[in-house]
């Protein structure tokens, strides 16, 4: 997906790779595939925006782990930086930091590999609401902002922001082609379920996510999972 700006020099690009909504349960195919296509990619960025385990009873420290290898195994294809989902505790999320993982918490000025710069910084949702502030000394800088659940952004001014990459819906794991996604809990997948938005001003991307979650049927269909490659490019 390719969105063009200004506010990068005419002709340069940064790749931004997001993956979403992991649910990892062990090292396995579909993840090994996600690194395999991830790396093929030469992007600039890796993030990550949440929901990064599924809890099925097995070891704790089994499970740090395997955070921590694919925390080492992405970050050692480009600078990662992640934000939490609605899945997450403290302690999962330090064993991604563990290994190479940056945490976004605030707006930093990124410089990619071609000295290219934007902005990136992350949303605080909090009861279903996010909140929303801007990087601050950061004018001219193309931001990328990190939001887990787009439905908290909902009737949400979002500034200058320029894009949005979310989450959360995992397209909805079951598509009905015409209708869209078919969940539980149609809740869950809100307006925006997969793909590009235009809210308030600015861009949402909602990536389908890699995994599934063990309270949702265990099944995709018509809903593929998803290595989401963004392109920003000066025009």
């Amino acid at each position: 997906h390719t969105f063009e700006t200004r506010k990068l020099p005419a002709g340069s690009r940064v790749r931004i790779v997001q993956l979403s909504d992991l649910h990892m349960e062990r090292f396995g195919k579909r993840e090994r595939r996600m690194v395999y296509l991830t790396e093929g990619q030469r992007p600039d960025i890796i993030v990550l925006t949440g929901d990064y385990l599924n809890d099925f009873g097995g070891s704790e420290s089994r499970s740090l782990a395997l955070l921590r290898e694919i925390g080492g195994r992405l970050s050692r294809i480009a600078p990662t930086y992640a934000i939490e989902g609605n899945w997450d505790g403290n302690e999962q999320l330090q064993a991604l930091f563990d290994n190479g993982v940056k945490p976004v918490k605030r707006w930093m000025a990124l410089k990619t590999r071609t000295g290219s710069r934007i902005a990136l910084g992350s949303l605080v949702w909090r009861a279903g609401i996010a909140t929303v502030s801007g990087p601050s000394g950061m004018k001219g800088l193309y931001s990328v902002a990190l939001c887990h659940i787009p439905q908290s952004l909902e009737g949400v001014d979002t500034g200058g922001i320029d894009l949005i990459l979310a989450g959360h819906t995992h397209g909805g794991q079951i598509r009905i082609p015409i209708f869209g996604a078919l969940m539980p809990d149609r809740a869950l997948v809100g307006k925006c379920q997969a793909g590009v938005y235009r809210i308030s001003h600015s861009w949402l991307y909602v990536n389908r996510g890699i995994g599934m979650e063990g309270g949702a049927p265990r099944v995709r269909f018509c809903c593929r999972p998803e290595v989401a490659v963004i392109d920003i490019v000066g025009r």
